[in-house]
């Protein structure tokens, strides 16, 4: 079980950022019933600059947080950087003329604020280590869901 999460992480960071394989290109009248149904954006997408973001914040510790270390101080900390991004993103969204395309990130990003509010007692050396490693978990998934979640909703019509 110590080698699942580094190894899901890896995979699903590699599914995230891989390049897509060449596709054909679609014929003419394909195109035009694509770009006629797509409804674009005025503004410019989050997707790269956050991405970029929590991949940053993915790597920035070497805190632990397996179930043994749930409580610690250093997993905690690590956990308020990954929430407090989150949060501005959050805000960004709300900023933005079109956040109404952003449902699935806000859910996303809803479910990390819960499981922050959750775990709280656990930085405190509160709960149960079964609780605080769920909600710590449900955290440590947040650089690679909210992204993910980010780029599927940019590229919703």
């Amino acid at each position: 079980m110590r080698n699942v999460l580094p190894v899901a992480v890896a995979f699903l960071l590699a599914a995230c950022t891989s390049t897509p394989a060449a596709q054909p290109a679609p014929s003419s009248s394909a195109t035009a019933t694509t770009s006629s149904s797509a409804k674009p954006s005025s503004a410019p997408g989050l997707h790269e600059e956050w991405k970029s973001k929590f991949s940053t914040v993915l790597g920035s510790s070497d805190a632990s947080c397996a179930p043994v270390n749930a409580k610690s101080k250093a997993c905690a900390d690590y956990l308020t950087e990954i929430v407090m991004l989150a949060l501005e993103l959050e805000r960004a969204i709300k900023a933005r003329p079109d956040s109404d395309r952003y449902v699935d990130t806000l859910v996303a990003i809803g479910e990390v604020t819960d499981a922050s509010e959750e775990y709280a007692p656990c930085s405190r050396g509160q709960g149960t280590i079964e609780q605080c490693h769920a909600e710590a978990i449900t955290i440590l998934f947040a650089p690679i869901t909210v992204p993910m979640k980010l780029n599927l909703d940019e590229m919703s019509p």
